[in-house]
């Protein structure tokens, strides 16, 4: 089943050039995957009355042509495989004209809210979604990313109570954030980032202290956090 919603583009959500930011376009997704769920009746209520909660893994994101201010766009998501631990959910964006503006494939898995960890995800979370198996928009599946070990650019970061989102951790998008303040200002300046690649290895709670680290190889800028000489996320900027 392949659920959409539309959005508006306000005028938090663009640039200097009138144009969408990825974050725009990743809260988006984020948004149709949850409404999605509560539309089954196994979003985030739900799970929680079973003490669990969605959790997402990865992101990537590639941007094709950027919706413009006032510019109204549909968002469609499916789910197309699921293992043990891991279900995998696609998006298309879409403008009124039938453009195809982004598309983007993501990693969740569902956590036991009192142990923090990962529970197997049982098939009646799965079977309401109707998944469209084999459906993906990227034929290669998502790589890991490598941390480099020389970084040109470092930026310290202690973890607010607005980066705290329902589940009690840093914002998944708020992540973000952090590798955009971490770039140098002329790269930030002069790249528009139409890729964005994001992996989750370690949730940060309000308080911590955080090391974010900035190195550019072969066109692609990775900034990697860490907190205690530990990797909490990794973000791929090309």
């Amino acid at each position: 089943m392949i659920y959409e919603e539309r959005y508006k583009v306000k005028i938090s959500d663009i640039n200097s050039k009138n144009e969408a930011t990825n974050k725009f376009l990743l809260t988006a997704l984020e948004d149709v995957a949850c409404s999605h769920a509560t539309a089954v009746e196994k979003g985030e209520a739900h799970a929680r009355e079973h003490g669990l909660v969605w959790v997402i893994l990865n992101w990537k994101l590639k941007v094709l042509k950027r919706p413009l201010y006032l510019e109204d766009i549909i968002v469609k998501t499916w789910l197309h495989d699921t293992e043990k631990l891991i279900t995998y959910r696609d998006f298309e964006i879409y403008n009124n004209q039938g453009e195809v503006l982004a598309c983007a494939t993501s990693r969740w898995c569902m956590m036991n809210l009192e142990t923090r960890r990962l529970v197997k995800i049982e098939d009646k979370y799965i079977k309401v979604y109707e998944p469209e198996g084999g459906k993906k928009v990227f034929e290669e599946d998502i790589k890991k990313i490598k941390e480099d070990k020389e970084y040109t650019n470092i930026m310290k970061y202690t973890v607010r109570h607005s980066d705290i989102d329902i589940n009690k951790h840093m914002h998944n998008l708020n992540y973000l954030d952090l590798a955009y303040d971490t770039l140098p200002s002329n790269v930030r300046l002069e790249n528009d980032f139409d890729n964005v690649l994001i992996e989750y290895r370690k949730e940060m709670k309000e308080g911590e202290e955080a090391t974010c680290y900035y190195n550019k190889k072969d066109n692609q800028h990775v900034v990697t956090i860490k907190t205690e000489d530990k990797e909490n996320a990794l973000i791929m900027l090309y």
